[in-house]
């Protein structure tokens, strides 16, 4: 089964965390990502980030241990 886990703002943000995830090795996939390209920001669409099921927890784990944005 696949799992949402988070949900992204924009394209690029998606992608940040697809790769981290992956760099951890973690395959993901990012829902709705082309139509937020298609549209931008005339659609307030968020990207779902995707797992399976049995990646969630550590998934959840990598990306609550991502340092705030903004903190310095």
């Amino acid at each position: 089964m696949i799992v949402n886990i988070a949900s992204c703002k924009d394209a690029f943000e998606g992608e940040m965390v697809k790769g981290l995830l992956a760099a951890h090795g973690i395959d993901c996939f990012l829902q709705n990502e082309s139509m937020s390209q298609l549209y931008g920001g005339v659609l307030a669409m968020a990207i779902n980030v995707l797992v399976r099921e049995e990646d969630a927890e550590k998934a959840k784990e990598i990306l609550d241990s991502r340092p705030e944005e903004g903190a310095d």
